[in-house]
């Protein structure tokens, strides 16, 4: 580990909603949208509204073809999310999910997040969790990192780059929150490779 290499960030963002999974339809194909400023973009089709907005992170996971971290292009909306990748044909299950995930493909660290809405949330008993997904192949090494009850919260950090959580190639961070309020959320996650 270097010490003084920078800390990557992580963005998504959203305009409201559940940062639960959002889902795949299973009976539509990955789309080929051609070329988007010289870059190969492709759409996918959820079987609900998603809320991710426009330039946000956004991870496939499940998918044969397409699973990585990608970030949202123009014309997201609603059901749609456009992503730069090099189309492969494709008809994902809808075990095929989108998800607000760290999920680097190498060992790492993480050192935190920084998390703003557009209003403080209301609702009570509503967790910001952020649970490791670990490699092994046993549930028993998936644990909670960190909660925290979002009621009147309207910007949160934690900053643990001083003291930095390792994780192994194949670790996933997954962030997760009801957000009943339908807050517009901005949330960054800072990481490095080990």
């Amino acid at each position: 580990m270097d010490k003084n290499q920078p800390w990557d960030i992580l963005r998504f963002t959203g305009s409201q909603g559940t940062w639960n999974d959002k889902t795949h339809e299973n009976t539509t194909a990955v789309e080929d949208s051609g070329f988007r400023k010289g870059i190969p973009t492709v759409k996918f089709t959820t079987t609900a509204t998603h809320y991710i907005s426009v330039g946000s992170a956004v991870v496939v996971k499940g998918s044969t073809n397409y699973d990585g971290t990608y970030k949202a292009l123009a014309g997201t909306a609603s059901a749609l999310i456009y992503v730069p990748a090099r189309y492969v044909a494709e008809t994902p299950t809808n075990a095929t999910t989108f998800k607000l995930t760290l999920a680097p493909g190498h060992a790492f660290e993480f050192g935190g997040f920084r998390l703003t809405l557009d209003a403080a949330a209301a609702t009570a008993s509503e967790n910001l969790t952020i649970t490791v997904d670990a490699e092994a192949a046993v549930d028993v090494y998936d644990h909670i990192l960190y909660s925290q009850d979002m009621n009147t919260i309207k910007n949160l950090t934690w900053n643990i780059q001083d003291e930095p959580e390792l994780f192994d190639k194949g670790d996933e961070l997954i962030c997760a929150w009801a957000n009943g309020d339908d807050a517009v959320y901005a949330l960054e996650l800072f990481w490095r490779r080990r």
